[in-house]
């Protein structure tokens, strides 16, 4: 019902199921184990190619199982098929960096809001002092003076 499954295998044939870019790491992980770890228990994750072609995370809580001088017998494993879990962390990272994106725009947004609303006041006052201007002094005022008045307002609506 669970999916369980007890086989034995190889050393070789479990590196042969491995992704050849990851069998290297293994193999020096494994190395490792033997050599020094006389006890306790080591987990491995690895990419695994089944026989059907489908590729999979596996992780693999093993253990060295040695002889009374200390030799390796061999290896006692469990493996478990983690691929929902590994795809479920790429997917909450993505929808992680998502996130930051989105609350990096709002933060724009609002910034740039702020600006707009600060920049649309001062504008508001030059205009409305230049109005002020042209018509309390507009018919006195320079010729130039007045040009001057007139491209101020322009600009600013």
């Amino acid at each position: 019902a669970f999916g369980i499954q007890e086989c034995d295998f190889t050393l070789s044939r479990v590196l042969e199921m491995l992704e050849a870019e990851e069998r290297d790491d293994a193999r020096l992980r494994i190395a490792a184990l033997v050599e020094h770890l006389p006890e306790g228990v080591v987990v491995f994750e690895n990419h695994v190619r089944f026989p059907n072609g489908k590729l999979r995370w596996i992780e693999t809580r093993g253990r060295v199982l040695r002889d009374a001088q200390g030799g390796c017998q061999g290896f006692e494993c469990v493996s478990i098929d983690v691929t929902a879990r590994r795809d479920a962390e790429i997917e909450r990272e993505r929808m992680q960096r998502n996130l930051q994106q989105a609350q990096k725009m709002e933060a724009i947004g609002l910034l740039t809001g702020g600006i707009a609303h600060d920049f649309n006041n001062i504008l508001a006052s030059i205009m409305g002092y230049t109005g002020l201007a042209l018509q309390r002094f507009g018919g006195t005022a320079p010729d130039k003076l007045a040009d001057y008045l007139r491209e101020i307002r322009l600009a600013g609506e």
